[in-house]
């Protein structure tokens, strides 16, 4: 369906259980020490509805905006002017911000939390100056997708705040664990999705040079841009043992570590490999495909926590 590909249905998907795991760890968390949630499992659903809206507004303004350099990076996936009108494609946009404001402003009143009602406009905006300037310019526009990113489970660990301090003054360890957690998820997606929006951006050199684009590729070349999408890489492969040895009652488990080599480090030193044998557009298409799976290895990696 037309428009379940505009806004990019399995990646929402992925939105969800990104934040669900995480509100279910937050919860079980706070079950045990009998904390109350700020956010119950109503205001929470308002919550992720919110984020898809705003994640499925800014795929679609892209795809309006990007219409002609999409014409040339991916003529077979263009929807908007083929299957979508235009016209019809602005109309679903308002829609998302009316309907997507409306909940956030009952959220914020609901809870009694007032920054909650700031954060929509703050990310529609980004998500809005992302496809019409940043995208265009070298880092910037990684940079605002990345924070994104990471902003998907940041939102949560916002809005528990209070909760964290009386669990952090109850059981000190507990906290430093749920908080490690999130860190480390928060790290690991900005640096994650930076190295594959710098790989998605030397897939697309030819397209975005024909629109004027000043991406990294474009300006500094296509060597100097694997030197910085491999130190997002190295940092990202740094990061990972590092920031797992540091969160109480997982360093010390064994199969964690197992997780951590095959699940993700081993596919970041193969997407490090791939990375400098490139030369095509299909080999970077490959290349970003890995990156993707790498960042979804993360979401395995809460799965992982929550049964262990």
């Amino acid at each position: 369906m037309a428009l379940l590909r505009l806004i990019r249905f399995p990646n929402l998907l992925i939105v969800i259980l990104t934040q669900f795991l995480l509100f279910e760890l937050i919860r079980q968390t706070f079950d045990q020490a009998n904390i109350e949630l700020v956010l119950s499992l109503q205001p929470f659903s308002y919550l992720v509805f919110v984020t898809v809206l705003i994640t499925a507004a800014g795929y679609i303004v892209n795809d309006i905006l990007d219409l002609s350099i999409d014409r040339i990076n991916k003529p077979h996936k263009v929807i908007i002017g083929k299957r979508i009108r235009v016209a019809s494609a602005y109309w679903l946009y308002f829609i998302c911000f009316l309907v997507g404001f409306i909940i956030s402003l009952y959220l914020a009143y609901y809870v009694k939390r007032l920054y909650l009602l700031s954060i929509f406009p703050i990310a529609f905006m980004g998500l809005f100056l992302y496809s019409s300037r940043f995208k265009k310019l070298p880092l910037i526009g990684n940079f605002t997708i990345a924070v994104y990113c990471a902003g998907v489970a940041g939102i949560l660990l916002l809005a528990e705040q209070s909760g964290l301090r009386e669990l952090a003054a109850q059981q000190a360890d507990k906290a430093r664990f749920l908080k490690g957690i999130f860190y480390w998820y928060m790290a690991f997606a900005f640096l994650s999705t930076m190295f594959r929006e710098i790989v998605k951006d030397m897939e697309d050199i030819k397209g975005d040079q024909s629109a004027g684009c000043r991406t990294l590729p474009i300006q500094a070349g296509m060597q100097v841009t694997r030197w910085v999408a491999t130190a997002f890489g190295v940092s990202l492969l740094i990061l990972v043992p590092w920031m797992s040895s540091q969160i109480p009652f997982l360093a010390e488990q064994t199969t964690t570590w197992v997780f951590l080599g095959l699940a993700i480090m081993l596919p970041i030193l193969v997407a490090l490999v791939l990375l400098w044998r490139a030369q095509e557009k299909r080999h970077f298409h490959r290349l970003s495909q890995l990156a993707k799976f790498i960042m979804f290895t993360g979401i395995l990696f809460l799965i992982f926590i929550l049964i262990r």
